[in-house]
């Protein structure tokens, strides 16, 4: 004899199986970039989730000033509130702790990725953006050595603000406010990959280093 559940326990039944709600493509920012590292180590490119709900980051594009372009894999979910981070190398050359969506990157040309630290970009374009039109940007920074006299809001120049071999650039966000600092210069002591900025503190030396 088949029983059959009445219509109201069917709908009991939908309506209390665990649901996973996904964030939209504007909670996710860049946060570090590891753009000048010291010797044979990585680019590495840091992003944060500011909301709660977790973000399947599949079909993201992360693309530098000479176009190269690296596409996030299937399933690369990142946590609510959550750090992904993108090693443009291989697994032992950089790792990091569970708790963080750690990517590594070895397609052709990703030596020379993201490294030009005279004048580069990197842009962060969602799943649908295959053209890379700007109206499906999602959040970029650059950084520049030279003179400019209009520098976008999002671009460090570094002939004002100094760079250091093995530094990188960050910015931290106020978790009252919701908020974003300008991009700043860290030293490499001060990386926090894989870890959530902290309040940046004065740097000791502010001269480029060679």
């Amino acid at each position: 004899m088949i029983i059959r559940q009445p219509f109201f326990v069917k709908l009991l039944t939908a309506i209390w199986l665990p649901t996973i709600f996904y964030a939209s493509a504007g909670d996710i920012h860049l946060s570090e970039v590891v753009f000048f590292p010291r010797g044979e180590r990585p680019v590495i490119i840091e992003l944060e989730n500011t909301s709660s709900a977790p973000v399947d980051l599949a079909g993201y594009l992360l693309v530098d000033q000479n176009d190269f372009t690296y596409e996030f894999p299937a399933s690369s979910v990142i946590t609510g509130n959550g750090l992904a981070v993108v090693v443009f190398g291989f697994p032992e050359e950089e790792k990091g702790n569970d708790t963080v969506l750690w990517l590594y990157c070895t397609q052709d040309g990703y030596e020379k990725a993201f490294r030009n630290w005279t004048e580069q970009s990197c842009r962060l374009y969602s799943p649908s953006s295959t053209d890379r039109q700007p109206g499906e940007l999602i959040d970029q920074v650059c950084w520049i050595a030279k003179n400019s006299d209009t520098p976008e809001p999002y671009c460090f120049n570094m002939l004002f603000h100094g760079y250091f071999v093995g530094g990188n650039l960050a910015r931290y966000r106020n978790r009252k406010t919701g908020e974003y600092s300008n991009w700043y210069m860290t030293s490499e002591e001060d990386q926090s990959i894989g870890e959530t900025n902290p309040i940046p503190r004065p740097l000791s030396v502010n001269l480029n280093v060679a």
